[in-house]
């Protein structure tokens, strides 16, 4: 086994969600190129997509929202 604990591991990947997600900093504020990086991973769906969505209600962002969300969870069954 490489890691005896997978504590380290959960740390980072915590902290990339946190990033990623918008938790930190919003994604509104990000460089362009990461934004739109940021902008379709599951991360930011999780967090930023969904608060900004109860906060200022577009149904178009919120269609997007669903259908990458989707994706994803599409996605994720395909690799299990």
């Amino acid at each position: 086994m490489l890691f005896r604990s997978q504590e380290p591991l959960a740390w980072i990947y915590q902290r990339i969600q946190y990033i990623l997600g918008g938790i930190i900093v919003p994604i509104s504020l990000f460089p362009p190129h990461l934004a739109v990086v940021a902008e379709y991973l599951p991360f930011s769906h999780v967090y930023y997509d969904a608060a900004r969505t109860i906060v200022h209600f577009d149904q178009a962002l919120f269609v997007k929202f669903l259908s990458i969300q989707c994706s994803w969870i599409l996605f994720f069954k395909l690799l299990h």
